[in-house]
């Protein structure tokens, strides 16, 4: 699978991936940030709120690390 049909499959499961606690009517998610378990969140960038099995963050992480490197025209 590509990394842009990976992240986009993960996006389209943001909502399903989040922990919440629901009394009927009212449904809130229990944290700002929490995921079900075994999620845990992408943070590809700060702001990024989307939960991902370990071996997705750990990959965004090395792919962030290496951003630098890949870039067209490296500083």
């Amino acid at each position: 699978m590509s990394r842009r049909t990976q992240v986009a499959a993960d996006n389209a499961q943001a909502q399903a991936r989040r922990a919440y606690t629901c009394t009927p009517p009212n449904c809130t998610f229990t944290g700002p940030d929490t995921c079900k378990v075994p999620y845990v969140w992408r943070e590809a960038r700060p702001s990024d709120h989307v939960c991902v099995p370990v071996r997705e963050r750990s990959q965004v992480a090395s792919e962030n690390g290496l951003a630098r490197e890949r870039l067209a025209d490296p500083p």
